[in-house]
């Protein structure tokens, strides 16, 4: 039998992710060229997608996230919540390449904390501290969530896609899109959960990772890598980057 080819000469032969032009937000925590340290903490997150958008950064050091060296099967993550006590945050300023009508998102994660709560782990918000445009949750049952709004602060209709659970230790290469008509969202492997939503709103405030806030609904999951394009992927495409993160993160999808 063949040996399987190895792990880089697999990534060399996948989809060049940095030739899509959609795509808004990369964050890879094994690639730590991309890192500024303070200590064990993260001080910068580079954006290795869209440059226009700038870095993800937190100067406050209780809300840093922790760099976890083998925090998702025996690769490095970046874990929010980790001290019991504070929310660690980043966000990315609003501005016109985070404007989109659909968009495709693809995060690999695995749960470390169980919060007992609902944990913000990606989101976009319509003004700051108020309704989502979008967000990927964790719900205090355990189950993966995709919310949407159309409207603006209290305005709009707010609805959510629950998909099926993950388990605390879990990990998981989690896809989620809007197609202009519906939320999706799913575990890697399982069916997607979906529900009708009519557009999305745009709103002005940050695109976030580990909360929606400074403090708002914390998470303390291990955040492996993030994709998210302003606009939905076709099938062929879809299928070439979950493979790519299949061969990378050793997870089904």
């Amino acid at each position: 039998m063949r040996n399987a080819l190895p792990l880089r000469d697999n990534l060399n032969q996948a989809i060049n992710l940095k030739a899509l032009p959609d795509l808004a937000v990369w964050l890879d925590a094994p690639d730590i060229s991309n890192l500024t340290f303070s200590s064990t903490k993260i001080d910068t997150i580079k954006n290795k997608g869209n440059k226009a958008l700038g870095n993800f950064t937190q100067g406050t050091d209780a809300q840093r996230a922790l760099y976890v060296r083998d925090g998702i099967k025996g690769m490095p993550s970046l874990q929010g919540r980790h001290d019991g006590s504070n929310a660690s945050y980043y966000g990315l300023a609003d501005a016109a390449a985070l404007d989109y009508t659909t968009f495709h998102m693809f995060i690999v994660m695995q749960r470390a904390v169980d919060m007992g709560a609902t944990e913000t782990v990606v989101c976009k918000m319509s003004s700051f501290n108020s309704e989502n445009e979008i967000r990927l949750l964790v719900t205090g049952g355990d189950t993966i969530q995709m919310a949407g709004t159309s409207g603006g602060t209290g305005g709009g209709t707010g609805v959510a896609a629950t998909s099926s659970s993950l388990a605390l230790g879990e990990a998981a290469i989690i896809e989620a899109f809007y197609d202009g008509t519906n939320l999706y969202v799913r575990k890697a492997n399982g069916s997607f959960a979906s529900v009708a939503l009519a557009s999305i709103y745009q709103g002005t405030a940050n695109f976030g990772i580990f909360a929606f806030n400074a403090s708002g609904e914390p998470s303390g999951v291990h955040m492996g890598e993030l994709l998210f394009f302003t606009r939905m992927q076709n099938d062929y495409t879809r299928k070439r980057i979950r493979d790519r993160l299949k061969v990378k993160w050793r997870l089904p999808c």
